[in-house]
């Protein structure tokens, strides 16, 4: 495929900027027997995937050539083999429609993946980080007022014991939004550094204060957890002076008084027994499937079968409950191979961004994807009590700017040889 292709750029760029600023189906009434088209993102993807497939069948032979590529690098062998399995359980599912929904969102992961790799060159992944940094900053303005104002604020997400209520913005729960919020907080850090006048210095550091601040507001103790581990990591690959900033956080931190709560709130039984249990649940499916799982997105719709059947299981009234772990997600619906599959993908994203912050020369790329790369460690951290790789919202991301940082290695790679 040609390395510039405006229209699927100009399209990328849409759809990073729109993603979560409007999240949810538009209503219509100029259309008879239609009163809602899907949310806008998934309305751009599809414009994304028809205008790449007019693409393909205009240049069949570039395609056959990074097809190649793609099917004989490691990144696309375990994004192929878990899709692989995710379109084999709809055939033993117990609930097959959920199992078709998420494996047709998976593949359309991988051919995000796959137009951004091989369409995209290294001006246009910097416009799609600016896009995304647009987009990042208006969420965070969008936080403070809501915060503020109350506005759209869910009922259903105070802070236990209190009124307090958490922001979500435009996200479905507090915990999303603060998944958003992490996976931009350390390349906007890293903007800090980077920029050359004091303007951009500034408007960088007032975006990364309102990250902060809101990041507090969700209430999300995972992303307090997954933010320490990126600074952590950060000061390994960068600086140790961000431990130094790590300890004022957290002295910080303790000032705030939800912050504070929600810290000493860790490892409390009635906070933490819910995702105890869940986990257990998500064991036992393992247990009784080791092999290929129960099916693709059957964990939520088995869930009441098996704490009916295990008592033991049960957790006050929980009903259709995700599991709150991404890899025990993936055990357990798509057993062994599935999980495999999935930690060769982590694995896999590790060793891709290490290698762009290793061997591309563009600096701006470079101070982006240290950021990334600390901000992605924290992102995996935070999976372990969320089931964050099935919001489009936010694992849209990861996947578009880890498939630009293949590209730029693939085109270095054509390069040299």
């Amino acid at each position: 495929m040609k390395a510039r292709n405006k229209l699927i750029y100009y399209i990328l760029c849409a759809y990073v900027i729109l993603i979560p600023i409007i999240p949810n189906p538009i209503k219509v009434n100029i259309i008879p027997k239609i009163h809602e088209i899907g949310a806008i993102g998934d309305v751009l993807l599809a414009v994304l995937i028809l205008v790449f497939i007019i693409e393909v069948i205009r240049n069949w032979n570039s395609f056959i050539k990074d097809a190649k590529d793609f099917l004989t690098d490691y990144m696309g062998i375990f994004m192929i083999a878990l899709l692989a399995i995710m379109v084999i359980s709809i055939s033993y599912a117990s609930y097959r429609k959920i199992a078709m929904t998420e494996s047709a969102r998976f593949l359309s992961y991988v051919l995000l993946y796959f137009i951004t790799k091989y369409s995209i060159d290294k001006s246009q992944v910097k416009g799609l980080i600016n896009c995304y940094i647009f987009t990042f900053a208006v969420m965070n303005v969008y936080g403070i007022f809501q915060k503020i104002t109350g506005y759209g604020l869910l009922t259903a997400y105070a802070v236990p014991g209190t009124k307090i209520l958490r922001t979500n913005a435009t996200f479905d729960n507090p915990n999303t939004f603060a998944a958003f919020l992490l996976l931009g907080a350390f390349p906007i850090l890293m903007m800090i550094i980077k920029s050359k006048t004091i303007f951009s210095k500034l408007i960088f550091a007032i975006i990364f204060l309102m990250t902060l601040c809101n990041i507090s507001f969700t209430g999300s103790r995972n992303s307090f957890l997954a933010l320490g581990v990126g600074a952590v990591v950060l000061s390994i690959i960068y600086s140790w002076y961000f431990l130094i900033g790590l300890g004022g956080l957290v002295g910080i931190g303790f000032i705030i008084p939800m912050v504070r709560l929600r810290l000493f709130q860790i490892g409390g039984k009635s906070i933490d027994d819910g995702r105890i249990h869940l986990w257990k649940t998500a064991l036992k499916m393992i247990e009784n499937h080791p092999i290929l799982g129960v099916g693709n997105g059957n964990f939520i719709e088995l869930y009441d079968t098996y704490v009916a059947k295990y008592k033991e299981l049960r957790y006050l009234n929980y009903s259709h409950y995700p599991t709150h772990n991404a890899y025990l997600k993936i055990e357990s619906e798509l057993g062994i191979v599935g999980g495999i599959s999935f930690i060769g993908i982590i694995v896999g994203a590790i060793i891709k961004i290490k290698n762009v912050i290793k061997n591309v020369d563009d600096k701006d790329l470079k101070i982006f994807y240290i950021g990334f790369f600390a901000a992605m460690i924290g992102f995996f951290v935070m999976n372990l009590f969320e089931s964050l790789f099935t919001v489009p919202a936010v694992v849209t991301y990861f996947w578009l700017f880890l498939a630009a940082a293949d590209g730029l290695l693939h085109r270095k790679s054509d390069y040299i040889y």
